[in-house]
């Protein structure tokens, strides 16, 4: 009986050139996703384009440094600003500070100096005696005689010490409580000259451009 197989064909060894095929892509081998990787060299051109140049870093380092510079400067201003309105603070204090030692001292002076003239009255009363001859020396030529008033504890002592001199001179002396021990007041006709404490005192005052009484 015939057999109806056909003997087997042996495989082929032959290899098809890759040129010789048409539509045919070669693979390559990619990375674990599937794309292909990029080559070494593009990589290092990526990276290198997006690396500042010299200029760059420098324009940046500039700029940073006028950046600081007027922030620096800015601080600057604001500090001078507080010194100098700190300096003038203190400045209006020590101002302040002096006139109110000056008040206090000039205060002081005054009140030593009252204290004192009245000290000397109560001690030397015959200071009114000096007071009288100057005041009548200085009118006794121009006006008629008239009074001198006196405090009544001083009339015995200017009576005692210029009792023969003012009658002389057509004067009498008179008491006169209104008036403070160590002053008096001429009276003539025409006029008077006012030589009380009080009326000195103030007038001392007004030269030292002051308003201090003489009682207090």
């Amino acid at each position: 009986m015939a057999s109806s197989e056909r003997p087997s064909t042996p495989p082929s060894n032959r290899v098809i050139a890759a040129d010789r095929v048409v539509g045919v892509q070669p693979w390559t081998i990619g990375g674990f996703d599937g794309v292909v990787s990029a080559k070494p060299a593009e990589e290092k051109r990526v990276r290198a384009e997006h690396l500042p140049t010299v200029d760059e870093v420098s324009a940046i380092e500039t700029k940073a440094r006028e950046e600081g510079y007027r922030a620096g400067l800015a601080e600057a201003r604001e500090s001078n600003q507080r010194l100098v309105a700190l300096v003038a603070g203190v400045a209006d204090s020590v101002a302040k500070m002096e006139r109110k030692m000056a008040e206090t001292l000039v205060k002081v002076a005054v009140d030593l100096a009252r204290q004192v003239v009245r000290e000397s009255i109560s001690v030397r009363p015959e200071l009114l005696v000096p007071l009288i001859s100057d005041a009548l020396s200085g009118i006794a030529r121009t006006v008629d005689p008239g009074a001198v008033y006196v405090n009544p504890f001083d009339l015995p002592l200017v009576e005692e010490r210029m009792g023969e001199a003012l009658t002389h001179a057509g004067w009498k002396a008179f008491p006169d409580e209104h008036i403070e021990r160590g002053g008096c007041r001429l009276e003539f006709a025409g006029g008077q000259v006012d030589a009380t404490i009080a009326t000195r005192w103030s007038r001392v005052m007004a030269q030292l451009e002051r308003n201090d009484a003489w009682l207090e």
